[in-house]
């Protein structure tokens, strides 16, 4: 996967990091990169596609909530 320089640094520091608040980050960042790549294949007007993301999307933010919810994360 070719991932630019600042996507890179993102994942780099996921990998650094432990415990149940970096699962809650980890989450949140792909569910907005999930959300960013809808919107690029949207300009291309794919969309089933683009609905099949922004449902990804969603989905990973409902879990990250969760995950901070049964571990007390704000």
């Amino acid at each position: 996967m070719l991932l630019d320089h600042d996507q890179q640094a993102v994942i780099d520091n996921l990998r650094h990091t432990q415990g149940p608040e970096s699962v809650v980050e980890a989450l949140q960042k792909a569910a907005a990169l999930t959300e960013h790549a809808a919107y690029e294949i949207a300009r291309q007007g794919n969309g089933p596609t683009v609905a099949e993301l922004i449902l990804s999307a969603a989905r990973l933010e409902r879990i990250s909530r969760l995950v901070a919810q049964n571990y007390g994360i704000e």
